[in-house]
């Protein structure tokens, strides 16, 4: 059997398929952000989902995520400053 050699070909549509990736990025970041997103991926609206790793609500966004393992999802992790940096000093 020969491995799948394009994008379409290794999620199941032919070459010349037209595909729509609809991503909603910031899960985590809100309780009514999580219901949101959760809600559009059940109906269909979104493709995925990226979970914002230092917001207040992302373990709660995990935890939906695990009840739902056909939602695929990408953790985006980002450096949170503990300090203020002055303009005239960059």
């Amino acid at each position: 059997m020969n491995a799948p050699t394009t994008a379409n070909n290794r999620v199941g549509y032919p070459d010349d398929t037209r595909l729509l990736i609809v991503n909603a990025d910031d899960l985590g970041m809100a309780h009514a952000t999580n219901a949101a997103i959760t809600r559009a991926m059940s109906g269909g609206v979104l493709t995925s989902t990226t979970v914002m790793a230092p917001c207040p609500w992302a373990l709660h966004a995990l935890h939906a995520l695990r009840e739902a393992p056909q939602f695929p999802f990408a953790l985006r992790q980002q450096h949170v400053a503990t300090r203020l940096i002055r303009p005239d000093s960059c």
